[in-house]
This record gives C-alpha cells, structure tokens and sequence, in this order.
C-alpha cells in the first residue's frame, strides 16, 4: 500500500512539475513578446518624423500628378472625339 501511495505521489508530482515547466515556458514567451512589443513601439517613435515627412511628400506628388492628368486630358481630349 505505501509502494502504491509513493507511486502515486510520484506520479502527481511529475503532472505539477510538467505544469510548472508549461508555465514557466509561457511567462518567459510572454516576456520575450512585450521586449519585443516595446522595441517595436521605440521604432515607431523614431520613425514617425520620417513618416510624416514622406506622407506629405506624397501628398505634394498627388496634387501635381492630379494638375497634370488635367492637362494631358485637355490635349488629348479632341483626339478622343474621332
């Protein structure tokens, strides 16, 4: 009967420490994760000058390429009715 208990206890005592070792895994992913999270969110502060620098450039692109599609549709436009 003790060989039994032993055993038993044994066997529970494996169950918690495979449990613990799951846990264990899972908070150090967890870290991992939110390092990387945070360095991520530093990058985009670094780059958020940039980024706007670029967002405006696109816009100043888009308002001449919107004046010159007018332009070349005014040209074209009486080749287009024949």
């Amino acid at each position: 009967m003790k060989e039994f208990v032993n055993l038993n206890q044994s066997a529970v005592f494996s169950e918690v420490m495979k449990a613990k070792k799951r846990y264990e895994v899972g908070i150090d992913k967890l870290d991992s994760a939110a390092a990387q999270v945070a360095q991520m969110q530093q990058e985009l502060r670094e780059l958020q000058p940039q980024l706007i620098d670029a967002s405006k450039k696109v816009d100043e692109i888009m308002v001449v390429i919107e004046r010159d599609s007018i332009e070349v549709a005014k040209v074209l436009l009486p080749f287009c009715l024949y």
